[in-house]
């Protein structure tokens, strides 16, 4: 038998998340551009902006279920 010891949507953060990787991935181009080019620049950023606007807007999400076989003595203590 599984039990649900916690759920947690962590959709909220990935929009920071994704707009610090876009932060870096700029700041680093100038180094990556001649090995990837400039057709891998336009998606990687598409990628990455489209992201964090479906996550900012909340059409995206990311969920996180734990469970434990018999349940956990005195519950489960999620970290956040």
């Amino acid at each position: 038998m599984l039990v649900m010891e916690d759920w947690h949507n962590f959709g909220q953060d990935y929009d920071p998340t994704l707009m610090a990787w876009h932060e870096n991935f700029e700041a680093g181009w100038g180094a990556l551009r001649p090995r990837y080019g400039d057709a891998f620049y336009r998606k990687w950023r598409y990628f990455l902006l489209s992201g964090a606007g479906s996550f900012r807007v909340r059409k995206v999400q990311v969920w996180q279920i734990i469970f434990s076989k018999k349940g956990l003595v005195g519950g489960y203590a999620p970290v956040r």
